[in-house]
């Protein structure tokens, strides 16, 4: 059941990634913020699934960085005119 849940939600990274490359400015920040949670959760979903609790941490650690990357991305593109 996890596995299927994990699958259901790669679509929507896929879309992410294709709206990220497709979009402005302003559409591929909102892409990318989109896509983290979602990687977050498949990761998550792939750790219950495979009983392996501990790499539940990697999610978390996921989706900190996530956040992070997102706010360099945005840092970024404010220096560009």
């Amino acid at each position: 059941m996890w596995f299927a849940a994990a699958g259901a939600l790669v679509p929507g990274v896929v879309l992410c990634v294709i709206s990220c490359a497709r979009s402005e400015r302003e559409g591929a920040v909102a892409a990318l913020q989109t896509a983290g949670p979602v990687v977050t959760c498949i990761l998550m979903a792939l750790a219950v699934g495979f009983d392996r609790s501990d790499y539940l941490s990697v999610g978390l650690v996921v989706s900190a960085l996530s956040f992070a990357g997102c706010m360099a991305f945005v840092r970024s593109l404010e220096l560009q005119p």
